[in-house]
């Protein structure tokens, strides 16, 4: 038997698939002296008084590198459309986190314990992704005991698994072998970015939501009632998934890599900061618009067109956050090629 001494927590931002696992690893492996004993008002008082000083402890850099990793890949500038049928391009980009971290790696599809067993001599976790991979569903393996995997404990993540996988479980074991040359940049994450931007523009999304809640003339005033509450409730779950404006921000805010830190970037961290904290409160209106009236009976017509409004003004706001965000990062880019 052979156990590692993983101490990092997963990022509550998530489910416990590739980006946070990968994110624990590298915490582990680059900043594994990260102090846990700092000031903390909330473990004493269950109240957070928004001192950041966590941010210096293994969750804080677990969670700004899971930023880190789910935002140059391209994952977190996603939205979906109204019907759903959007697709997300860059669902787990494996190997382009992996080169922008700068890690030789293999992947191992067979023979799982051999596999395992040598990750774990070399004194580095193994992340294995479960069946199948489309869910991007991880743990992180940090020991072993015979042929049996030792689970890093999933708390903090969310809906974490409940028990360690058995082997017919895991499609493949992503190992670490070491640094290496970054065959991936931030210039390389920033190209991602922008191109998921600018699909969501081009292709009219939010235009095409806010046109959902149009209500006269022959618009939702003429729809039936259960049509309207149905239209609020699914952009109340777009909401919901809605959470790349934080993601994104998070990563210009705390600017966690030298690459990150070029004072040329700064006036556009600045953009995307107050942008997407913008975004951020407009989510949560379209959350509290569907949740914050009484759904069992139809309201006076200008009030059902007050909160039709609200909507489309939400939503149009989205779209204007999404362009300056959009102008921001080619400013970057920009500044970084030249």
């Amino acid at each position: 038997m052979k156990k590692l001494d993983f101490q990092v927590p997963f990022t509550v931002f998530s489910h416990l698939g590739f980006h946070s696992a990968l994110a624990a690893v590298h915490t582990y492996l680059e900043d594994c002296s990260a102090p846990d004993d700092y000031d903390c008002e909330k473990r004493d008082s269950e109240k957070c008084s928004g001192c950041g000083n966590c941010r210096k402890g293994a969750g804080g850099l677990q969670e700004d590198w899971y930023f880190y990793f789910e935002v140059l890949c391209g994952r977190a500038s996603f939205s979906e459309n109204f019907d759903g049928t959007r697709q997300n391009p860059y669902t787990i980009a494996e190997d382009f986190c992996l080169e922008l971290a700068g890690y030789a790696y293999e992947k191992a599809a067979a023979d799982f314990p051999a596999a395992l067993r040598k990750s774990i001599d070399a004194g580095t976790p193994a992340i294995a992704f479960l069946k199948p991979y489309a869910k991007n569903n991880c743990v992180v393996f940090i020991g072993y005991d015979g042929d049996h995997p030792l689970m890093a404990e999933p708390g903090g993540a969310q809906q974490p698994p409940s028990r360690p996988p058995e082997w017919d479980e895991v499609d493949h074991l992503v190992l670490l072998r070491g640094k290496t040359a970054r065959r991936r940049s931030l210039l390389d994450g920033l190209r991602r970015v922008e191109g998921v931007l600018q699909s969501i523009l081009e292709e009219e999304v939010w235009e095409d939501m806010e046109s959902r809640f149009a209500y006269w003339p022959l618009g939702l005033r003429e729809k039936p009632f259960e049509e309207l509450r149905a239209r609020f409730e699914r952009m109340k779950q777009i909401g919901w998934n809605f959470d790349h404006c934080h993601n994104v921000a998070e990563v210009f805010r705390h600017r966690i890599t030298t690459e990150l830190q070029d004072s040329r970037l700064d006036p556009f961290c600045r953009i995307i900061d107050a942008a997407y904290d913008s975004s951020h409160n407009c989510q949560w209106t379209l959350i509290g618009l569907a949740d914050g009236r009484d759904w069992s009976k139809r309201l006076f017509e200008c009030e059902e067109a007050g909160f039709c409004m609200l909507a489309q003004w939400t939503i149009a706001r989205l779209r204007k956050n999404d362009a300056d965000v959009l102008t921001a990062v080619r400013g970057m880019i920009g500044a970084l090629e030249a």
